[in-house]
Order: structure tokens, then C-alpha cells, then sequence
């Protein structure tokens, strides 16, 4: 990808839009570069879709900016309507037109000396090449996603709005649409914004994730960022399962965290740590297994901490209820008492294999115990 098409696209600046009393979108600033996939992740009713509605043009926010390859779509006493913005949306619903051919759907805004074209090359692109003439509701789920797509594409927007396109799927369906999609978009090199409220399509799909919480922006980075180092306790709760142990019990429970330095030690914060990153030492006794799920792929334990607290743990191994053993975080981060993130920690499993005097611990094969 060249360094113009690296460049920044669009740039939205301080954007509040009031319904009433209830403010849907709070003084949100967001950047997204040219070819870039950018997911705006949030639980329903945070704002997201009013804030891509906006971007859109459908809706005219009360305040704040919005430039586009450099040019004002909306600003104080300006307003570009959406029929001239460069951009292209896939809703929710598809909103195609049921009495209409897959051809006619796909060119219902192209010239009419362009459309055979411009309708043919759409197909091939989406995987629906010889399906002109077929009626949409004579077509699966999968498919009417992919003409949405098409139809959305034919006119070659710079920027494609996807306000949660693949809610409708069932699960496997969904999956393989969002891959689809995803080669799709970085295949033509379209810049892409999409709403959701899973953060598994979100991570799957996007370059860069921005989380919105109650009409404010709160997090914008990488997937692995988001999940690894959310900046407040909300994020990590929402963008994946998340242990918190308070500090005045974790020192206690992880005589390692001692390690921390000292502003990370206060008793009042608190300790996250996903349910991936706990290593279990069957050698020790801090923690006793409550209960456990069969999840397919891993089991689910609950363990009640000595020290107090709770913790969930997938492991491969099945510790049965009342299973005695330690458990060992080995990385995580530590938040203020206000949800604030103040560090991060890692590599506690390392520390620990210095200091045993029988062996390393190890990933244990997928197996059942039994006491």
C-alpha cells in the first residue's frame, strides 16, 4: 500500500449529537486512514450507530466536525448532504428491493449505459457471478449479504459505512460472511467502518478498534491492544472475559505481584487478568476448584481464592470440584480504584519456574482428573 493511501481519510472532531434530554454521542473524536478497517465496538444504545449515521450524513450532529480527503462535510453553519458525501452503507437489514432482480438491485444507481458493466464486475467480486436475473428472496441469507455488498460497492465509494451487517446471520454464517468481506474490502482497497457490538467480529475484522461506552469514545487501537492493555476497567470487562481480584487479597494469593512497583501495590486496586492467561500448579494449595464446564475446545473452572475472591480459569486439564491447587496469573494489568489502567504485568510464569525446585510448570494436554 502506497504512503497517499496511508494518509488520514477521514477525521471526525468532537462530534455531540442530543435526542431530548439523553446525549447519544458525547464530544467523539475518531481518525481512520486511507485503507484501513476501522470496527466502532460498543454495547447497544452507546452510540455507535447514531455516530456512523452522522458520518453517513443521515443524521446532522448539534456539534463538532467532520473532514473527508480534506474537505469540511460538516461544520458550523455547513452541511454536506449525504447524496454527496463519497461514501457507500450496508444496513442492518439489507434493504434491498425484494420486487427487483439481483441485477437491478446491484445497479439501481448506476448509469444506465454502465450498468451490464459495472453489475457483472460486482458480481464476480462478491462471489455471485451468474446471478443477475434471480429474484433476492430467492436468494440465502449469505447471498442477500453479499448483493447488499455489491450494491453498496458498484458505485466505487471512497469510504463503506457497515452499520452491523451480519447481526441477521446465524452464527457459522456469520463467521465466514466477515472473512469474506474482510478479503473483499482489502482486496478492492476500500476503506471501511464498521459498527458492532461483538468484539470477536470487531478483532476478526478490523485493523483498528475504537470502544464506545455511553456516547463517549473511551479506547482506539489495535485488537491486540484493546484486549491486551484496555485503558479502564469497563473495556476490559466488555472486550473479553476478565478476573478482578483486589489487591489487598491478590498480594496474598500471588506472592509475585510483590514484584510490582510500589504505586501499583495499593490495596484498593485492583488486579485483571483473563481466564486464558492462569496457570494452574497442582504442586501447591491456594485455591480450591468450585465448579467446571466442558467448553469443547477447553473447561471452564471456578476457583475460590484462599485469600478471598473468585476466579474463572480455561485450562485444557478437568480439575474436578473440591480439587485443591494454586493458580497463578501470568499476565495482566492492575487499574486504580476509579477503573483507571495504572501498568501492566507479564512474564510471572518465568519468575515462578526460577523459584521451583520440581520442575517447570507446562501447558498440560487435554485430559480429565479426578481426585
Amino acid at each position: 500500500m502506497n504512503n497517499e493511501r496511508q494518509q488520514s481519510l477521514l477525521s471526525a472532531r468532537q462530534l455531540v449529537k442530543r435526542f431530548s434530554q439523553i446525549t447519544a454521542v458525547n464530544h467523539v473524536s475518531l481518525e481512520i486512514a486511507s485503507g484501513q478497517l476501522l470496527a466502532i465496538l460498543g454495547p447497544s444504545g452507546c452510540g455507535k450507530s447514531t455516530l456512523l449515521q452522522m458520518i453517513a450524513g443521515l443524521t446532522c450532529p448539534d456539534s463538532g466536525s467532520i473532514t473527508y480527503a480534506g474537505n469540511y462535510w460538516v461544520k458550523p453553519s455547513h452541511f454536506v448532504p449525504p447524496e454527496e458525501r463519497d461514501c457507500g452503507m450496508v444496513f442492518q437489514d439489507m434493504a434491498l428491493f425484494p420486487h427487483l432482480s439481483v441485477a437491478d438491485n446491484i445497479g439501481f444507481a448506476i448509469e444506465r449505459h454502465q450498468k451490464k458493466r459495472v453489475v457483472d464486475k460486482m458480481l464476480e467480486t462478491v462471489g455471485l457471478k451468474g446471478v443477475n436475473q434471480r429474484m433476492v428472496y430467492e436468494l440465502s441469507g449469505g447471498q442477500q449479504q453479499r448483493v447488499a455488498l455489491a450494491r453498496s460497492l458498484a458505485s466505487e465509494p471512497g469510504l463503506l459505512l457497515l452499520d452491523e451487517p451480519f447481526s441477521s446471520l446465524d452464527f457459522k454464517l456469520r463467521q465466514s460472511m466477515r472473512r469474506e468481506v474482510r478479503k473483499i474490502l482489502k482486496k478492492q482497497q476500500v476503506t471501511a467502518i464498521l459498527v458492532t457490538h461483538d468484539q470477536n467480529e470487531a478483532f476478526a475484522f478490523a485493523d483498528t478498534v475504537a470502544v464506545m461506552f455511553a456516547g463517549r469514545l473511551e479506547q482506539q487501537g489495535s485488537p491486540q491492544e484493546i484486549y491486551l492493555k484496555p485503558v479502564t476497567r469497563t473495556t476490559a470487562a466488555f472486550v473479553g472475559d476478565a478476573n478482578f481480584v483486589a489487591l489487598k487479597h491478590a498480594g496474598s494469593c500471588f506472592p509475585q505481584l510483590q514484584e510490582l512497583k510500589p504505586n501499583l501495590q495499593h490495596p484498593d486496586n485492583l488486579l485483571m487478568c483473563r481466564p486464558e492467561d492462569i496457570w494452574l500448579d497442582p504442586e501447591q494449595e491456594s485455591a480450591t476448584v468450585v465448579t467446571t464446564e466442558f467448553q469443547g475446545a477447553w473447561y471452564e473452572l471456578q476457583l475460590e481464592l484462599d485469600c478471598g475472591g473468585q476466579l474463572s480459569v480455561h485450562t485444557r486439564r478437568n480439575y474436578e470440584k473440591g480439587w485443591r491447587l494454586a493458580a497463578i496469573p501470568e499476565r495482566g494489568c492492575i487499574y486504580s480504584p476509579q477503573g483507571q489502567l495504572l501498568g501492566v504485568f507479564e512474564n510471572i510464569v518465568e519468575q515462578v519456574n526460577a523459584q521451583r525446585d520440581n520442575g517447570p510448570l507446562e501447558r498440560q494436554p487435554f485430559t480429565h482428573i479426578s481426585r
